[in-house]
């Protein structure tokens, strides 16, 4: 039986790790950090600065997990392959861009890998505030609120998140208890996938 393992990078930096160090051996992490592992059998939690995991932040990046998988469901990207482009007028090219958002279209599991901010902004307007408050509640996703703008919410603004609440909602996930298709679950495991053996799948989120 194959297992599936499932990290997202990104929430290292989001809950403020980038420059903190965990010891070996599992010692304390500082106040700018926090680490949480469940386990999905017997939903045991290990945690590390539990006051930090307890507490809401925006989610920047690791937002792209539930705008890509409304955009599956919602049929906004039908197939893996789709080329994603988004308003140039709208969203001009800042300085600090990666090229590879620039240079040319790319599929969602690109945009994803590469955390292309304007496409997710893109695919976050057709959505629309309405249908992703919607979703956002259905998924009881942190504090729900998007009311900063529908293409910012997520970027140090109205939503909040805390890494537990992170961890509980990619559990609720990948064991199909969230109110999305199967085929949209299905497309968005091969969009994360990142590494695959005989006994087990990696699924992960850079950036």
């Amino acid at each position: 039986m194959k297992h599936f393992i499932w990290f997202i990078t990104a929430a290292i930096l989001v809950f403020g790790a980038s420059n903190s160090v965990i010891a070996e051996g599992g010692g304390s992490c500082s106040k700018l950090c926090t680490f949480v592992l469940k386990n999905s059998r017997t939903s045991e939690y290990t945690v590390i600065n539990r006051e930090r995991a307890a507490k809401q932040f925006t989610p920047f990046s690791t937002f792209k997990v539930p705008n890509t998988l409304i955009a599956l469901d919602l049929g906004l990207v039908e197939n893996l392959l789709q080329e994603l482009t988004y308003n140039h007028d709208k969203y001009p090219a800042k300085e600090w861009w990666p090229t590879i958002w620039l240079e040319r279209p790319l599929t969602i599991r690109e945009a994803f890998q590469n955390s292309a901010v304007p496409i997710y902004q893109q695919l976050a307007t057709e959505i629309g505030a309405k249908r992703m408050n919607q979703y956002l509640a259905g998924f009881n996703y942190g504090n729900r609120n998007a009311s900063s703008g529908i293409d910012t919410f997520w970027l140090n603004e109205s939503i909040k998140i805390s890494a537990l609440e992170q961890v509980d909602f990619l559990e609720r996930l990948f064991t199909g208890q969230l109110p999305v298709s199967q085929s949209a679950i299905d497309k968005f495991k091969e969009v994360m996938l990142v590494e695959e053996t005989d006994a087990y799948k990696l699924l992960a989120g850079q950036k």
